[in-house]
């Protein structure tokens, strides 16, 4: 297979999950109050930070594809195994939103960013494996994105809305160009 039909597939379910993530964001038809609207800010702050660390890891993944030269069967599965994990990410966004508070609620947020943050590893390692050629920096930014992702799983419990403020740091880790700074 072409790695042309995997991206083209990949980029399909990403923007049915970036889709259905905006579903949830329902805005009164009847009441058109300030308080209305104030009522559905946490629901927006978790489409927003969904949105951006999905928009962050889908960017990811088109620059480790950019590279490849072969797409075998084991990144076709590993790249499927992304793509289930990522595609929870609407129900936990959805339920998080309701309740930016409960920390059950911020455990299954969390919890569903550290699996498919663990899958889009997995999918990484397989590329690199299986496409000897591709170039990859000697300090993972793997291991700083877990680290943070670890550490909210476990703050969440004191303080819910933490989990935003480590997608956003999981979003700088993997957005900003650290690829020259960590090489040196």
């Amino acid at each position: 297979m072409g790695k042309s039909r995997l991206e083209a597939f990949t980029d399909g379910v990403v923007a049915i999950i970036i889709t259905i993530l905006v579903l949830d964001l329902h805005l009164s038809d009847t009441n058109h109050t300030l308080a209305e609207l104030a009522a559905k800010v946490p629901t927006f702050i978790a489409y927003t930070t969904s949105f951006i660390g999905i928009a962050a890891i889908w960017i990811n993944h088109h620059h480790i594809f950019t590279q490849v030269k072969t797409v075998t069967e084991p990144i076709l599965w590993t790249n499927i195994n992304f793509l289930f994990w990522l595609s929870l990410s609407p129900a936990a966004t959805a339920w998080f939103g309701s309740d930016i508070m409960s920390p059950l609620a911020a455990f299954v947020y969390q919890f569903d960013i550290i699996l498919f943050n663990l899958a889009f590893l997995w999918l990484r390692r397989t590329v690199l494996h299986e496409n000897h050629e591709i170039d990859s920096p000697r300090i993972s930014r793997e291991v700083a994105s877990i680290a943070v992702n670890v550490v909210a799983l476990i703050a969440l419990w004191v303080f819910p809305p933490i989990v935003f403020i480590a997608l956003l740091a999981n979003v700088s880790i993997w957005v900003i160009p650290w690829r020259h700074i960590l090489q040196r």
